[in-house]
């Protein structure tokens, strides 16, 4: 998950905070959440720092590598950064409604399958509208897109690839649009709408790659539907 710091804004958002200009620099950013119940990423000999979310990510990852440190998630930085402009009259704001989802997504590892008649019968069975479905670009295509149009919700897309400077913004933007957020899986934005207090939520009945999980990935997800059944 960390072989880049300038996937999706993360570096930018660091050195904006820190009141620099953005240029490359001689590190690696995490750049999205990763479950502890998942292998720690080989940072064996590496010689550049490695700049993690969490303690709980360093003291992981220190059995294999020293140059680790901790600086928090970017989205955090982020939200102070947006805190200052809304201070300042800067961005408008407005009055949150309805549902935001995030359904699972593919990635250059594995190919993600949503039954996306399903997520909808689901989610509108379940919490209020409007609805808007958010697609990663790796996703987003016409057949899939219908569907949705078709029940009248709105789609968005929020990352435009991997080097998408405003993937973060975006996505801060349309969080704040609503008042529940709705993943396919444990991802980073069911975290950040924790932390903006939205209603977050789990739906997993329309993700088709849970029943192809490995061990690994099924002990997490069992572990922590135990810790959070709430979700």
């Amino acid at each position: 998950m960390f072989p880049d710091n300038n996937w999706y804004g993360h570096r930018e958002i660091l050195l904006r905070y820190l009141g620099i200009k953005d240029k490359k620099i001689f590190a690696s950013i995490q750049h999205g959440w990763r479950s502890l119940f998942l292998s720690t990423p080989n940072y064996k000999n590496k010689k550049y720092p490695v700049l993690l979310w969490s303690n709980s990510y360093v003291k992981d990852s220190n059995k294999k590598n020293k140059n680790v440190y901790t600086v928090g998630a970017p989205f955090l930085y982020l939200c102070e950064i947006l805190k200052i402009r809304k201070n300042n009259k800067k961005i408008n704001t407005t009055i949150p409604k309805g549902t935001l989802i995030f359904p699972s997504h593919s990635s250059q590892d594995f190919k993600q399958e949503t039954n996306h008649n399903l997520l909808i019968k689901n989610i509108e069975e379940k919490f209020k509208g409007p609805y808007t479905i958010c697609f990663y670009y790796y996703d987003l295509n016409l057949k899939d897109v219908a569907i949705y149009k078709e029940k009248k919700w709105r789609v968005v897309c929020c990352t435009r690839g991997r080097t998408d400077k405003y993937a973060l913004y975006r996505q801060y933007i349309e969080i704040n649009k609503h008042n529940t957020i709705v993943c396919g899986e444990f991802n980073s934005a069911l975290f950040y709408g924790m932390y903006l207090k939205k209603n977050t939520s789990i739906t997993i009945e329309s993700n088709k790659r849970i029943s192809f999980y490995n061990e690994e990935e099924k002990h997490q997800f069992d572990s922590y539907m135990k810790i959070y059944p709430e979700l």
